[in-house]
This record gives structure tokens, C-alpha cells and sequence, in this order.
């Protein structure tokens, strides 16, 4: 059957079985498109939208690797207080790295800031063993770390074993040495086996490190352009007032939209009908304005014995009582009331004036004295000796309220609508201006942030911005010249200190190692605060490990106890 090729336009050279070898490589290279087309398909179905494989963890978050990360480039910076002699033990905690912007406190947020630290001790080798301790919600060191045991410099892992130590005191017995002349060296130039150590003298001397800084601006929103000065702004919005403005500080929950309008005021007055000064806001009169100090006075008129009352209940349950004065209980108007609650006296008159209070007036006996005072009176032009008893110090304001509600204004906008002002305020913001009480709302100032690098370099943060942070650009000052005098940093400063010791001594002969004796019975290892109270007890005053290795009459041994991880015992 013929296919009629020609009815096509095709030629007859073209009727052929295989394909060019042109076509072939067109065919190759679509099938390859194909092919990778398909797998980048496949790869992006297996990648979930954070770019994790589905069934895959993230990486949890490493505690001990960032706490001891921390802890080393803190002591790097504060290299005075490593350990310096074997046995000793120092910490960082937790807080102080935080404080020191080492360790970010989102990641501790679940940890104890005191009980998180690390430890730092000198080995009898004096390398020094570093050890992460943590106490989080989800991380604690207590229960992954086996129990305390005496161990060797082999049995340390280092950066995570915990070492802890106890002591041997001995003491140089010299019966029959010789002391030699009176010296004053340097600890580090002492060659003598055996000293008495007159006297110590520390010298210290130190370097700063010093830092460029990431500073922050704070930049806030004010109607009339914004300022870096957060005190000077008095505006508070609910809500971002501009775009660029979206963080916000200085919450208050006590903003109010303000208004003045054309009611009229009407004042509080005095007795003569005059405008009159109050410390007290006088019912019916919610709004002040003035505010001027003044001293009031009183004077002695009397003195009196307090009065009795008789405490009167129908019985000892009843909920009812009346005091009665001078009249006992089942006598008098209130015949019914039998039972004595029990007696008390007051300063207070119930005859002379119902309404007082006998409790206010209470008083603890018959023999206590009570006081009639005048009425206080306004000092105008002099004051008195402040004691709240017969003088004292008030601030007296005029106080008003207004009749006719009259048109409002809103400030700044003039809105006589509170819903179409948008600006809240805590104190008046200008002179004739009332709150809106209605309106009362937490509220924000609002700013923007700029950041920049300083170029200078600083031990301690440059002034006058919101944030500052150290980059890690920084170098180190020259060493200080040697001084006896502390030059520890209280300004938060990263500060290198080195010192040594200068010794006062007699160097001692005659005797020998067998000299050296134990003051714990059966050669007991202790803690070190029983080793400081015994090396006391025995006329050495000493406090610490550097204290004892200055005196050349006293020693100490040691025993290394360590804990490692459970899965490493």
C-alpha cells in the first residue's frame, strides 16, 4: 500500500528507516533536559520549605559547646582570674556571660543562671581543665555525670571532665635548722628548698582590650521631626504613627487623648466665697491646676484621758457589736445586748460626735494620753519645723469642674472627635488642656533604628546610643607600669591583670623532707576550707592556695577526684 509521500512534499531521498545524525543528537540532548528536569522535580518534592529533609531533625542546639566557647574567650579576657596554683578551681556563671554579651539568652532561656557555668581548674601538670556545667530544662549535668572518684591525669578528658580535689596540710617541723639572713625576692627567683616567709608583697600590672563598636541609634517619631533624645518625647501612639517607625519602648498605661473646649470652669471656693486652695481633691471638683508648696500648722489646745467603752454583742458569735461609753453591757438604750465583748478605751468623744470613729481613736490602756489640736491652718508667707503633728508640708492646688460641655478639641489635630486623634499623652501638652478619661489606653513612643561601626577603639562602650556591641575588631594597650596598688576594671571593661609576688625571708637549713609532717591524723586527705581552718588553728594565717605556696613552712598534697560522663566510665 503506498503511504503517498509524494502528496506531502516529501522527497524520495527522505524515506528511510534510520534517522540523521543530526537528528539523533537533537533527540540526546531533549532527553537529557528531560532527565534533569525530572530529578530537580524529585529533589524539591524530598525538601520540605525550610530546606530540611522530611523525617530529618535539625541540628539541636549544642549548650555545652557554646557555654564552654563562652567561658574560654571570658577567661582569655580575664586571664587574672584562671587558677594559678594546683588544686584550684575558679567559675564563670552563666549570667556573667550573658551580661558580657558572650553566649546570646534566647538559647539559655530554659537555664538556671547561677547553677549554669563553667568550671576551670589547674591540673598537677598546670594545664587547665575546663568543664561546661549546665542546669536547663532539657540539659542537666547532675544526672549525666557519673559519681566522684579519685582519679589521674590519664582519666581526664579534657573540656569535659569535672576535677575536684582534696588536701594534705603539712607543716616544716625545724627543730635545729639554721635561718639564714633576711632577703626580699621575687617568688619566681626563690631557690631555696626551705624558707620562713616573713612578708608578701603582690604587684600587679595590666592591660586593656580594646574594641570597635556596632553602635545603635534609636531615632523617634514626634510630630515635628524625629529625635535620638527618648526623654524629650512627650507623644505615646497605640499604634505605629509613620511606615519607618515599627519599634516602640517606654510603655505607659496611662495615656489619654487631651482636650479643651468653651465649658465654663467652675472653682471650689472657701467659706468667703473666694477661690480656695485644697491638698485634697473637695468632692464634685475632679480637676486641679496651680500646684504651689505650702506649710500648715496646728496648736496644742488640751490634753485628756482617753474615753471607756464597753464592746456589747447579744453573744460571743454575734456579728453586731456597739460600743458603749461608760455604759456596761445589758444597760442603757441597748438593754438587749448583754454580753461584754470586751473593753477598750479611744481618744474619740462617740457623745459629742456619733458619726467618729471609736476604733480610729483606739488607744492600749486608760493611762494613755490623748491630744486636742486646733484646726490646721495655711502658713502664707513662713514656715515650720516639719514633724506631721502640729506642722507639715502639702502641696495645695485650685480645683474645678466644668458646666456646659461645649464644643471639644482634640490636641494637636483640633478634631472635636476623640476617635480622629491619634496622639496620646500623660501630662497636659499644652496650657488649658484636660484628659479625656474615656480615652485612657496603654501607649508606645515609637522609633527607627541606624546602625553603624565606629572607627576608634575603646575599652568600654561609647556614649550616647541605644545599643553598642564589640566587633570582633580589637587590639590590646601596652602593660602598665608594676604597682602595689589594685587596678581591677569597674566598668565592665575587658582587663588582662598579671602579678607577682615579692616574698620577705630567711631561707632555713639543717633540714630535710623528713621534717615535713602531716597535721591530719593517718595522712587524711580534707576539703580546702577544713585545710585553711586547720593551717589557722595553727598560727598560719592563710586564705588561700597562693597564700600557702608563698610560705615556705607550709605545703599541701593533693588528690584529684573526677566525674565524667556515665556513657565514658
Amino acid at each position: 500500500m503506498s503511504n503517498n509521500y509524494e502528496d506531502y512534499g516529501y522527497e524520495d531521498d527522505n524515506r528511510s528507516d534510520s534517522k540523521s545524525p543530526l537528528a539523533k543528537k537533537i533527540l540526546i540532548v531533549v532527553l537529557i533536559v528531560i532527565a534533569i528536569l525530572v530529578i530537580l522535580y524529585l529533589i524539591k518534592g524530598c525538601t520540605s520549605d525550610s530546606g530540611e529533609v522530611p523525617g530529618e531533625k535539625p541540628t539541636a542546639f549544642n549548650y555545652e559547646e557554646a557555654i564552654l566557647k563562652a567561658g574560654k574567650l571570658y577567661y582569655d579576657n580575664n586571664m587574672s582570674e584562671l587558677p594559678t596554683s594546683v588544686g584550684e578551681c575558679n567559675s564563670v556563671k552563666l549570667n556573667i556571660l550573658i551580661e558580657k554579651g558572650l553566649v546570646n539568652p534566647e538559647n539559655f532561656s530554659t537555664c538556671d543562671l547561677a547553677s549554669s557555668y563553667v568550671r576551670v581548674c589547674m591540673l598537677s601538670n598546670g594545664n587547665k581543665q575546663y568543664t561546661p556545667w549546665l542546669t536547663c530544662s532539657n540539659k542537666v549535668s547532675e544526672s549525666e555525670y557519673g559519681p566522684s572518684k579519685e582519679g589521674s591525669l590519664n582519666d581526664v578528658i579534657a573540656d569535659s571532665t569535672y576535677v575536684s580535689f582534696e588536701f594534705l596540710p603539712q607543716v616544716l617541723k625545724s627543730e635545729g635548722a639554721t635561718y639564714g639572713k633576711i632577703e626580699e625576692l621575687w617568688k619566681s627567683d626563690i631557690k631555696y628548698s626551705n624558707y620562713k616567709t616573713l612578708a608578701t608583697t603582690t604587684y600587679y600590672r595590666f592591660r586593656d582590650k580594646l574594641y570597635t563598636w556596632n553602635l545603635t541609634t534609636n531615632h523617634y517619631y514626634t510630630r515635628n521631626g524625629e529625635t535620638t533624645n527618648a526623654s524629650a518625647v512627650n507623644e505615646y501612639y497605640v499604634k505605629s504613627p509613620a511606615s519607618d517607625y515599627q519599634m516602640y519602648d517606654n510603655a505607659t498605661n496611662e495615656a489619654y487623648k487631651w482636650y479643651k473646649s468653651d465649658a465654663v470652669k467652675v472653682y471650689y471656693v472657701g467659706s468667703n466665697g473666694a477661690k480656695a486652695y485644697s491638698a485634697t481633691q473637695p468632692e464634685g471638683f475632679p480637676y486641679n491646676e496651680g500646684g504651689v508648696d505650702a506649710y500648715l500648722q496646728r496648736y496644742l489646745n488640751s490634753t485628756y484621758s482617753p474615753y471607756k467603752y464597753y464592746v456589747c454583742a447579744v453573744d460571743a458569735t454575734s456579728s453586731t457589736v456597739v460600743y458603749q461609753q461608760g455604759v456596761v453591757c445589758g444597760q442603757g438604750s441597748n438593754k438587749n445586748l448583754t454580753y461584754e465583748r470586751e473593753i477598750v478605751y479611744s481618744c474619740t468623744n462617740s457623745k459629742d460626735d456619733p458619726s467618729a470613729s471609736v476604733i480610729a481613736g483606739k488607744v492600749d490602756s486608760a493611762s494613755d494620753t490623748c491630744y486636742d489640736y486646733s484646726d490646721w491652718k495655711v502658713l502664707k508667707e513662713s514656715t515650720c519645723r516639719v514633724d506631721n503633728v502640729t506642722c507639715k508640708k502639702v502641696t495645695l492646688y485650685n480645683w474645678f469642674r466644668y458646666e456646659n460641655n461645649g464644643t471639644r478639641q482634640y490636641y494637636p489635630s483640633g478634631s472635636s472627635n476623640a476617635s480622629a486623634e491619634s496622639v496620646y499623652y500623660t501630662s497636659a501638652p499644652a496650657e488649658g488642656y484636660v484628659k479625656d478619661e474615656s480615652t485612657k489606653a496603654k501607649a508606645y513612643k515609637w522609633y527607627r533604628t541606624t546602625t553603624k561601626t565606629s572607627t576608634e577603639y575603646t575599652a568600654v562602650a561609647p556614649s550616647g546610643y541605644a545599643k553598642a556591641t564589640k566587633t570582633n575588631d580589637y587590639k590590646w594597650t601596652d602593660w602598665s607600669d608594676w604597682t602595689t596598688k589594685s587596678v581591677k576594671a569597674t566598668d565592665g571593661r575587658d582587663r588582662s591583670i598579671e602579678t607577682k609576688t615579692k616574698i620577705k625571708l630567711q631561707q632555713i637549713t639543717g633540714v630535710s623532707e623528713q621534717n615535713w609532717v602531716s597535721l591530719t591524723e593517718n595522712d587524711k586527705y580534707i576539703p580546702f576550707e577544713e585545710m585553711i581552718t586547720l593551717f589557722k588553728n595553727n598560727n598560719y594565717n592563710v586564705n588561700t592556695l597562693t597564700d600557702i605556696n608563698n610560705n615556705g613552712e607550709i605545703r599541701y598534697q593533693v588528690k584529684m577526684l573526677l566525674r565524667n560522663k556515665k556513657e565514658m566510665n
